[in-house]
């Protein structure tokens, strides 16, 4: 077996591709504490055709000093999509504002790269955050439940204002497939109410009429009971 080597950073980035994970891990913390010093080795690594290895060399790229905004620009426009969600994840880990990431890279055709921008947004607030959530949930396709979960998600604690983006940006037209995932899957105070409507609509198939039934569980109760009674008033 060849001799593993951590002193240089040359060796040590070629350790980096070693399948085994504790070599890996002495190649990471080796090649970390060399910081900025270790560029040369890592790019190297980056513009390997393996994007497993690419992704490594891209983390530690991603944590040089001073150069946080550089690589995560540069893996943006990357054409392997995995490469673009690390740089979106490197930014949440730096210092580089994730907003402005987000801003660059939310109409992704990749319905996963636009998943974890989805994500991101999170622990954001304000109208910022809610214009990106609206331009996310109208690229969201439908039967896809990993893009509804990951805008859940993202509109957490801040249902009320995404989901008066997204209404506004759609001009209320939201009676659509599509869209009535995205209102199935919302907890803002007007979600109840809009399910209902769905609910009642002559358009809706009467096999996924408890789908919606079930979606008012996960509302407020307040605004549950108003749904419900308006259904039944409705109904009588």
């Amino acid at each position: 077996n060849p001799k593993l080597g951590f002193e240089t950073a040359l060796e040590a980035s070629e350790a980096l591709k070693n399948p085994n994970y504790c070599v890996r891990y002495e190649a990471w913390k080796k090649l970390h504490k060399m910081g900025n010093a270790a560029e040369d080795a890592l790019l190297k690594l980056y513009h390997s055709s393996d994007s497993r290895i690419k992704a490594r060399a891209l983390w530690l790229l991603g944590k040089c000093k001073g150069r946080e905004q550089f690589y995560v620009n540069m893996a943006l426009k990357d054409k392997d999509p995995d490469i673009r969600i690390i740089a979106i994840r490197l930014a949440r880990q730096t210092n580089v504002p994730i907003i402005e990431v987000l801003q660059k890279i939310s109409k992704d055709p990749s319905p996963k790269v636009r998943r974890e921008c989805a994500i991101s947004l999170t622990h954001i607030h304000g109208k910022n955050k809610a214009r990106l959530w609206a331009s996310l949930a109208e690229l969201h396709q439908v039967g896809d439940r990993w893009s509804l979960e990951a805008l859940g998600i993202g509109a957490s604690d801040d249902w009320d204002d995404c989901l008066s983006a997204w209404l506004e940006k759609i001009q209320n037209n939201w009676d659509t497939p599509q869209r009535r995932e995205i209102i199935w899957r919302s907890r803002a105070k007007e979600s109840a109410t809009l399910i209902a409507k769905i609910i009642q609509s002559k358009e809706t198939p009467e096999k996924e009429r408890p789908k919606y039934f079930r979606a008012l569980d996960f509302q407020s109760a307040s605004q549950r009971d108003k749904a419900l009674l308006e259904i039944l008033e409705e109904n009588p």
